[in-house]
């Protein structure tokens, strides 16, 4: 999610070619979709905040492994 709105933006700054850019935005794209009832199994599961916080956490360490 960190990405979705800017990988484009990244992209050009970072690597060049667009044929890989367009890949990886779908590769996300359709991660992205299946795994959406995953994550409404373990928002009932845990509840919404632990899950929310593993979330926050994930994207904190990705940010971090960007940067």
């Amino acid at each position: 999610m960190l990405l979705a709105g800017n990988y484009k933006v990244y992209g050009l700054t970072r690597i060049p070619e667009d044929k890989f850019m367009t890949i990886v935005g779908s590769i996300g794209a359709i991660s992205n979709g299946c795994t959406r009832a995953f994550w409404a199994l373990l928002f009932d599961k845990f509840g919404f905040k632990r899950v929310y916080f593993a979330l926050i956490f994930v994207q904190v360490f990705s940010l971090l492994a960007l940067s």
